[in-house]
């Protein structure tokens, strides 16, 4: 230091909720959700473990805020078709959690009811709502996509993870037990799982739209159609 002055440390930024989830999505993104620990967390933030729990509960507090971050990296596109708009959110959500596939195990445990989970059940409800579904086809067409969009991003990850296994598997097909498969083996090794993701919210979306205008039977009334059957 000039003058021969004591040395000064740099002042450390104060601990928040914030600052602590945000360090540990950079963990879970580096390590994998399993290997967090509040040890580590604190480590990684240079302070004690127990400080971190005046602004967080518990390590599920820390993943349920992490998966709330990474949705919220989602916004929610403005709506002129409700399909169209639908689609695009299934789409920016999907490529928030591809952008930390360490979090997206977790996202099935605690995404439901973080802040923006919530939020998106909202949105996603009134859409329908406002698009023309009422009663019960409103939360059958919020299950179908969420299953479908939350299907595809688990299979993302699993294939993420053992691509190459799954790469040899259908290398080794068996053509005489497995003729038709076979013969598409090729389809599965360049497959474009954007592309797959896309084609199949359109045809979910496309067939809720049918229904919407009556080119579909409703629910209830097949059902009612098959208890009056002898």
């Amino acid at each position: 230091m000039p003058n021969g002055g004591p040395s000064i440390a740099p002042r450390q930024r104060p601990l928040s909720r914030e600052r602590i989830l945000r360090a540990a999505l950079e963990f879970v993104d580096e390590h994998g959700a399993a290997a967090l620990s509040m040890r580590k967390l604190a480590a990684t933030l240079n302070v004690e473990a127990m400080s971190l729990y005046r602004h967080v509960e518990n390590k599920d507090d820390v993943l349920r805020g992490v998966v709330n971050l990474v949705q919220g990296e989602a916004e929610q596109p403005p709506v002129e078709h409700w399909a169209d708009a639908i689609l695009e959110s299934a789409i920016r959500r999907r490529d928030a959690m591809l952008r930390h596939r360490e979090v997206i195990p977790i996202s099935v445990s605690h995404g439901m009811l973080t802040e923006a989970g919530m939020a998106n059940i909202e949105w996603q409800m009134s859409v329908l709502t406002q698009a023309g579904f009422r009663g019960e086809m409103v939360e059958h067409a919020f299950h179908l996509i969420g299953n479908f969009e939350t299907g595809c991003i688990l299979g993302d990850y699993f294939i993420g993870k053992h691509g190459r296994d799954i790469a040899r598997g259908f290398a080794e097909m068996s053509e005489t037990e497995m003729p038709v498969a076979s013969e598409h083996r090729q389809y599965f090794r360049r497959v474009d799982r954007d592309l797959e993701f896309e084609f199949g919210m359109r045809v979910i979306l496309r067939g809720l739209e049918d229904y919407l205008h009556g080119a579909s039977e409703p629910l209830a009334a097949r059902e009612a159609g098959v208890a009056a059957q002898p």
